[in-house]
């Protein structure tokens, strides 16, 4: 009885320090998670996403891509947000955040530079300082680490 104890006790020991852990993780999601939020301007990512969502079906009303681009927006999450923000260092500006959308949903280059009327150059450049900011190697391929994100 008493080495059952005993092993209870180890055991109520170390689910306490995992709840500590998991508890200051949480925090510092929640605290990024606001950070973005708040530099986007929005109350919810939802919201943010939702907005996206109605730009690209204003600016794309005759694009045959249209459905694939929304509903691959809807994989996107808070978490992958999170991720793209940590991997900046805080870095992204709103502009840059709706670039890597884009690239994350699959958009063609035409396509983006439509949605934001700029030309597609512009998104070269974007997509070159994009890597930059997220410390990718400069032979890296950001679609592949975008499909990364997807899919982990």
């Amino acid at each position: 009885m008493k080495n059952q104890f005993g092993s209870l006790s180890l055991q109520k020991g170390k689910l306490e320090e995992q709840i500590v852990n998991q508890t200051e993780a949480l925090k510092k999601y929640e605290t990024r998670l606001a950070q973005i939020q708040t530099k986007l301007g929005t109350k919810s990512i939802s919201g943010f996403l939702e907005e996206m969502k109605q730009l690209i079906r204003s600016k794309l009303r005759r694009n045959s891509h249209i459905n694939a681009y929304l509903q691959e927006i809807d994989r996107i999450d808070d978490a992958m947000l999170v991720q793209i923000d940590l991997q900046s260092a805080g870095q992204l500006s709103p502009v840059y955040i709706r670039y890597c959308i884009c690239f994350i949903i699959g958009m063609s280059l035409k396509d983006i530079a439509d949605c934001f009327c700029v030309e597609v150059s512009s998104i070269y450049t974007a997509r070159s300082r994009l890597r930059n900011l997220l410390k990718l190697e400069k032979d890296a391929d950001i679609d592949v680490y975008f499909k990364n994100l997807i899919f982990s």
